[in-house]
């Protein structure tokens, strides 16, 4: 949630695929992604465009009109970028292809990648046909 709206950051979708993610993870790095999530107060979203084949969500903490970087849990790849996973979604004939990428670790922005031009399910009865975590 917002803290100055308290509207939610996230959507419905987003909120699944984050779930979905978090339970794929070791103790670790499931509890760094949780008090990440927990601290986001702001998305960026690009709009759907006919002809793109991906759409992304960024995600911020912001304190102040400032992006904040600080962190108290991070994740320790000590990369600059990094991919912490992916997820496949069946919905019908559509397949979602769900990336969440890391900056400086910490989670930076979940890319949806479709075929079809569909970047959410049509309904709640998807079905989640694999996730990978990358992280070792």
């Amino acid at each position: 949630m917002s803290i100055f709206t308290r509207k939610p950051v996230f959507d419905w979708f987003e909120l699944e695929v984050l779930y979905r993610m978090t339970q794929s993870l070791g103790d670790t790095d499931r509890e760094v992604l949780l008090d990440q999530i927990s601290r986001f107060n702001k998305v960026h979203r690009d709009p759907p465009d006919h002809g793109m084949k991906h759409v992304e969500s960024y995600f911020y903490w912001k304190s102040w009109g400032r992006v904040r970087r600080d962190y108290p849990k991070k994740f320790s790849t000590g990369k600059l970028e990094a991919s912490l996973g992916w997820i496949q979604i069946k919905d019908d004939d559509v397949r979602i292809r769900v990336d969440f990428f890391l900056i400086e670790d910490v989670l930076f922005s979940i890319k949806f990648t479709s075929a079809q031009e569909i970047f959410r399910p049509r309904s709640s009865k998807y079905e989640v046909e694999h996730v990978q975590v990358l992280l070792s």
